[in-house]
Parts: structure tokens; sequence; C-alpha cells
């Protein structure tokens, strides 16, 4: 929660480019990268208790629907209050922006990317697709530098192109717990992750 409010207080400087500020744009990616990374991973790996240890399995019109409800419609409300209030002066409204941009309506963004990351998630976790691909193509995608910004988004789509890696870590490590805990430290975990933080930043 601290570094959320940290992030968000230079974030302003650093879309601003204010060169007094020399540091707003690393606090920035640094704090992105993350406290969203860290926000989806958790994520993931709660997926996987309610699904694989809970039993707690939902048909896929009833899970689409219910992330619909949780999901969609307050972005579209909260966001249609944001894009009118903070970003935009009302008459400038286009659809293409709201459906098509890779950055939707502002801060609402995690919101679609949420979305996808749960139909995504369903579908690996119901067809159970092999786990050492699926981690490896994740990893690329992650990586690939137009992966959040791809000239044609639908409905945000391409920010979860970045964000899924770590959501799918989060699931296999619950999958894979003891195993995870038996021969990892919490050390060398939080080592590879502050490396991988760093690269991307």
């Amino acid at each position: 929660m601290l570094l959320i409010i940290i992030m968000h207080s230079f974030t302003k400087l650093f879309y601003l480019d204010i060169p007094d500020v020399p540091t707003d744009g690393w606090v920035v990616r640094f704090c992105d990268v993350f406290v969203v990374a860290a926000f989806v991973f958790i994520s993931g790996y709660l997926y996987s208790y309610q699904t694989n240890y809970l039993n707690r399995k939902q048909e896929f019109k009833g899970f689409v629907k219910k992330k619909l409800i949780r999901l969609w419609f307050p972005y579209v409300i909260f966001g249609a209050a944001y894009f009118f209030i903070f970003q935009f002066p009302s008459n400038s409204f286009d659809f293409k922006t709201w459906v098509l941009s890779p950055w939707p309506v502002g801060h609402m963004w995690f919101l679609p990317m949420l979305f996808w990351f749960y139909i995504i998630i369903w579908i690996i976790d119901r067809y159970k697709f092999n786990s050492i691909i699926v981690f490896l193509i994740l990893a690329v995608l992650s990586v690939f530098p137009y992966s959040r910004n791809m000239p044609l988004s639908i409905l945000g789509f391409s920010q979860i192109l970045y964000y899924m890696f770590w959501g799918y870590l989060g699931y296999i490590l619950f999958n894979h717990r003891k195993y995870f805990y038996e021969q990892i430290s919490l050390l060398g975990i939080l080592i590879v992750l502050s490396l991988y933080c760093v690269l991307l930043v």
C-alpha cells in the first residue's frame, strides 16, 4: 500500500517531465513494476488456492459473467467519471480511445487487465497445459518491449501480455508449493525477483 501511494505521488511529476525532479522516473518505474506485479502474483496464487485446493471450479460462462460484474461494471462506471472529470473535456470523448487504447482511462487500466488475466488463467487451469512451456512463453512476452504499449489493444489486452507472467508465477507456486518451500530459500526467491525488477526498470 505504501508503494502504491509513493508511485502515484511521483506519477504526475513523471508524466509532466519536470527536470528538477530527476528521480521521479526511476521511482515510478520501480514501484509500477513491483507493486502491480506483486498484486497479480497474489491474484494467481489465490486463484490456484481456490480452484485446486478448495475445488471451487466454475463453468466458463458463469465465471466470465462474475468477472464482468466485478471488474467491467466498476470500470465502466468509475472509468467514465474519471475520463470526463480528470482526463479529457467531455466533448473530446472518443469511443476508439475507450476501446482500443493500450492504456484505457488512466488509473482504471488495471481492471481490464485483471479481467483478461482471469480469463486466460481459467483456460490454462481447465486444460492443464504444460507448465514449463506456458511459463517460458509468458516470460518471453513479459520482456517483449512493446508488450505494454501495442499500437492496437482491444480493451486493454496488451497489458496482460506483460503481467500474465507474474500471475502465472503465483499460480504455479501454489501448485508446487511443497517443492518450492523445500528446495528454494526465501532469500533466493527475493534475489531473483529483485534482479528481474531491476532489469525491467
